[in-house]
């Protein structure tokens, strides 16, 4: 899977959609990119990207992330997330250097899953 950035055509390919497997389920996911947004802080302008309901993570700085939650499955099985089947589409956004850490986008699509504790509850995230 790969994500490639080629500054001096300010091209970049997003990916629009992904298929998230878990155990012997698969969630499809349409990733709906917004324009890129302007913001204006203390008189200085930053220009970010982001899809809807993305996150941030620090790691990312302001680059949108994807995130999904889902519940434990039963004591004693466990889980596995796969990436499958990801679609990608060519953009081409004006002043694309001037977008807000994209120098932090590489050539591989990553991802991680943990279980986390929300309010007592165990959950994993992906």
């Amino acid at each position: 899977m790969q994500i490639k950035t080629n500054l001096k055509y300010s091209t970049l390919l997003f990916l629009i959609s992904v298929s998230v497997s878990v155990f012997a389920g698969t969630v499809q996911e349409k990733l709906n990119w917004n324009q890129v947004e302007t913001i204006v802080i203390n008189g200085g302008e930053i220009k970010t990207l982001s899809f809807c309901n993305s996150t941030l993570d620090d790691k990312w700085g302001l680059l949108p992330v994807f995130s999904k939650r889902f519940d434990i499955p039963a004591n004693g099985l466990t889980y596995e997330f796969e990436l499958s089947k990801p679609k990608f589409e060519v953009m081409n956004v004006s002043g694309i250097s001037e977008i807000a850490d994209v120098e932090l986008i590489g050539q591989n699509v990553e991802f991680t899953s943990n279980v986390i504790t929300i309010r007592g509850k165990k959950i994993m995230a992906f």
